[in-house]
């Protein structure tokens, strides 16, 4: 085992620096490691970086950073067909506009989304829905996937077809 003579050190980046570096990471044409390796530091460390860049606990500005919050607030409720359920949802509270810009969606991408017809898997799944709760409630809510299969399959009704 060798022996230290110094400790090891933490080294301390400034907030300007971990900025720096998180906006060198975002430009075309440069990845991430490369801008961890000009900068001698670890990928993970600059990964880290940017999340807390995205999540406003690393500021260049005169912004007030996000101290005490754990997360900051996001929409990142899956692809653009939850985003518009929730438009639906909450269009008649807020307005359309404003949930569509908040969750980054277009409005006339919105209503080409509601013009549209269900398809023949989502029309097929709510009507077995219903069914499946019957089987997971015969089984006092302790049937699993495979369980609530067999027993589907007992009282023979086809899954992925239409009842």
């Amino acid at each position: 085992m060798p022996k230290y003579n110094k400790p090891r050190r933490t080294w301390k980046y400034s907030q300007e620096f971990k900025a720096a570096a998180v906006e060198m990471s975002y430009l075309d044409g440069v990845t991430s490691n490369d801008v961890a390796d000009k900068l001698d530091i670890h990928a993970y460390m600059l990964s880290r970086w940017r999340k807390e860049y995205r999540e406003g606990r690393i500021v260049t500005d005169k912004r007030k950073r996000l101290t005490n919050t754990k997360k900051a607030a996001t929409v990142s409720c899956g692809g653009a067909p939850e985003r518009y359920k929730l438009t639906q949802r909450l269009e008649s509270k807020i307005g359309i506009k404003f949930i569509c810009e908040f969750s980054g969606v277009s409005r006339s991408g919105y209503y080409d989304w509601r013009k549209r017809k269900l398809p023949e898997r989502t029309k097929t799944d709510s009507q077995l829905k219903p069914i499946i709760q019957s089987i997971y409630d015969d089984g006092k809510g302790a049937y699993g996937s495979p369980s609530t299969f067999k027993a589907q399959k007992s009282r023979a009704i086809p899954l992925g077809v239409s009842v």
